[in-house]
């Protein structure tokens, strides 16, 4: 527009801003705009803006920046949730070792803690060096960004949850299931329930999380790997046997696998389930309780004749018709679920992983075990209204 206007028209438009000194009253006195008067006025500025480009230029470089920052995030988060670990395990004496790569932050809740634990030890270590200074310590650990944050620059760089599918009941355990609570009206009694003592064995390993889902990128869920790690090779494992009742706490009893003359074996036997399990002086003076009925689940350790027979001669009452594939009814598996999310930190070898949990178990109140205990008159009346379906909510 400006090369359009003549010379002399330029110098009227100079003229009459510099007796007004405003560039919107000379734009409205010549009509035309307020950019055709600047560029007259600045014409080495190539009819720029350049009044608005002082304020934009700022925001513009703030935003970019942000923008970097962002990306740089999610390509942080993304590096954390594909964080890999190399495992050595066996499948057998006659084939070679060979390695497993585990996700070692396969949940946003993994990696927000793990963020918490970088910004903790970020703090003191500056405050150990102001400390060195003979100075105050003064620096304290920042605020890590939240779930959904997280969520966010994940999927932004290519990440997706994957979550892994529940295993259908097969048709014969459904009409166990549905049987087994008709055959048991005493579970509509809340008195009843209270004398209940529910058992079970649980494996706890280093790398366990709560959630079901993992990180994967977009596209290859076949990445996506069991959360449940169960194999003794396979990270810093332990197994150990606890039974809950109304009011009352076993002590944990940690599972060893090796057989007397100290080879190993790959599960829990009936042997040693009734010598160094159910002989426990606390836990057979519970059992043996007239007013309590112990509750174990079928594996083949509490349903061997030998066991049943154990428990018949020393004159306590079990249930004999738990039914198979059917831990959703007992409610000590939202226990285990609750120890798995207490622990925190992932401990390195097997011993520090037993006093991790022990310490978490001890921290479990009364009150907490009482009321997943009586969550299984609930179980059992939904199993029945869905035909031997879920118990779950």
């Amino acid at each position: 527009m400006p090369n359009l206007i003549s010379p002399e028209r330029k110098g009227e438009i100079k003229g009459f801003f510099t007796c007004c000194n405003n560039v919107s009253q000379t734009a409205k006195h010549f009509k035309c705009s307020p950019n055709t008067v600047r560029a007259i006025l600045h014409p080495d500025k190539n009819g720029r803006r350049t009044d608005m480009d002082r304020v934009r230029k700022p925001y513009r470089d703030k935003k970019k920046k942000a923008k970097v920052e962002r990306n740089k995030q999610a390509r942080c988060l993304a590096k954390l949730a594909r964080a890999e670990e190399h495992r050595v395990y066996y499948t057998g004496k006659k084939r070679k070792a060979h390695v497993r790569r585990l996700p070692k932050y396969p949940t946003r809740r993994a990696i927000q803690r793990k963020l918490i634990v970088d910004e903790i030890q970020k703090a003191n270590a500056k405050n150990k060096r102001l400390r060195q200074k003979k100075k105050k310590a003064t620096a304290e650990p920042k605020d890590v960004v939240s779930l959904s944050t997280i969520g966010r620059r994940l999927k932004s760089a290519g990440l997706r949850s994957i979550v892994r599918p529940k295993v259908p009941f097969a048709q014969e355990n459904i009409q166990r299931r549905k049987n087994f609570v008709k055959n048991h009206p005493e579970f509509k009694n809340v008195a009843y329930i209270s004398t209940m003592l529910f058992s079970d064995e649980h494996f706890v390993t280093s790398n366990d999380e709560t959630s079901r889902t993992m990180w994967v990128t977009k596209g290859k869920r076949h990445l996506a790997i069991p959360r449940e790690r169960k194999s003794k090779h396979n990270a810093v494992c332990s197994q150990f046997w606890a039974m809950i009742g109304h009011n009352y706490k076993s002590p944990l009893i940690w599972v060893d696998f090796k057989n007397k003359d100290g080879t190993r074996r790959k599960r829990l036997n009936a042997d040693f389930y009734q010598r160094k399990i159910l002989s426990n002086p606390q836990v057979l003076a519970k059992l043996k309780d007239k007013k309590c009925v112990f509750v174990q689940d079928g594996a083949s350790s509490h349903n061997a004749k030998t066991t049943k027979a154990w428990l018949k001669r020393r004159g306590i009452k079990f249930i004999e018709d738990w039914p198979s594939h059917s831990p959703d009814m007992n409610p000590i598996e939202e226990v285990w679920a609750l120890v798995n999310s207490m622990i925190d930190a992932i401990p390195e070898n097997e011993a520090e992983l037993r006093k991790t949990v022990e310490e978490k178990w001890a921290q479990i109140p009364l009150a907490t075990i009482n009321k997943y205990v009586g969550s299984f008159k609930g179980k059992a009346e939904r199993v029945y209204a869905r035909n031997g379906g879920s118990a779950k909510k």
